[in-house]
């Protein structure tokens, strides 16, 4: 071919690349150095309804938001857990994304805890699950036979023997990280605002103006009902700037029903540790699963907190 023609191909070539479509393949990289469909996989986790946990105290609350049409919400049963749920009797699963992935993870949580239970006779130590749960969600980023990447994103909250109260986020890319609280989903960077005003750590007034000899004055623990009062507000702002609005069943939704396509419910759950006279490592085998010295993690669930709250008003008014 002559050098002329060689050079006109190449040419020709170096265009067709520049505008191909970067996001055909989970395995190309744009020439920015990208994966885009890991970024739109990123998306669908950013734009579902929150997931949150935090440490308070010897404590871990999880908190969130489960959805449903305004024309549809006198029709939901929001009496059972969704977005929330126990992979063992030490360790809870909160999922952000999309739906039908966010069931996969959930019931790839239980299969490993139980496979650890059933090889080893002891409850699966939580940063060996999480590595696990992610190792699984990078394979779905890689050109494994596994399709798309996982549109969800999980929180593992617990506690075990080796560790104590551990928090857990494992992103849709598979990257795991430790957390003293986290949120994920919409509104996710305001309500993290709020969970820093919760975590007990130098006062906000003390930062850059302490002497250097000097430590900053720690600021006070908030209680577990007032930090579960103070979160569950940030997370009913957060979705309320986008078009949501708390579900109250005696209540018709208020404003523009026009622009008000969806109604929220509020579901949480509490893990405090075992009695500290349980917390033996050395005695994990004793009984049967949930029972033994050091497994008997305290785990309280409440699926529909406006329900409750509606209940504890009407029977504060009898």
């Amino acid at each position: 071919m002559p050098e002329f023609g060689r050079r006109a191909l190449c040419l020709l070539g170096l265009a067709l690349a520049a505008a191909a479509p970067f996001d055909q393949h989970k395995i190309v990289f744009s020439p920015k150095g990208e994966l885009l469909q890991l970024d739109y996989a990123a998306e669908a986790v950013a734009n579902a309804p929150p997931v949150a946990a935090i440490k308070v105290g010897d404590a871990i609350l999880l908190a969130a938001l489960k959805t449903a049409p305004t024309g549809h919400a006198k029709l939901r049963d929001f009496s059972g857990l969704e977005k929330l749920m126990l992979a063992d009797t030490h360790v809870a699963v909160g999922a952000c994304g999309l739906k039908p992935d966010a069931l996969l993870l959930r019931q790839l949580t239980r299969d490993l805890c139980a496979e650890h239970r059933r090889l080893f006779e002891e409850p699966m130590p939580i940063h060996l699950l999480a590595s696990r749960v992610a190792d699984l969600m990078h394979e779905f980023t890689q050109g494994l036979n596994r399709g798309r990447p996982l549109g969800t994103a999980l929180v593992l909250a617990g506690w075990d023997a080796h560790y104590g109260l551990q928090i857990y986020k494992v992103d849709s890319t598979g990257a795991v990280s430790s957390w003293r609280g986290v949120c994920m989903g919409l509104g996710a960077s305001q309500v993290e605002a709020e969970l820093e005003a919760l975590l007990p750590g130098p006062a906000p007034s003390d930062v850059g103006l302490a002497e250097p000899d000097s430590k900053p004055k720690p600021s006070p623990s908030p209680s577990l009902s007032a930090a579960r009062g103070r979160l569950l507000e940030a997370l009913g702002d957060a979705v309320g700037q986008k078009g949501y609005q708390r579900y109250e069943p005696t209540r018709s939704p208020s404003g523009d029903t026009g622009s008000l396509k969806f109604v929220f419910v509020t579901e949480t759950m509490t893990i405090r540790p075992p009695p500290q006279e349980d917390a033996r490592e050395d005695e994990l085998l004793v009984a049967s699963p949930g029972a033994r010295p050091g497994e008997r993690v305290a785990i309280e669930t409440e699926a529909n907190m406006e329900a409750a709250a509606a209940a504890a008003a009407a029977a504060a008014s009898a």
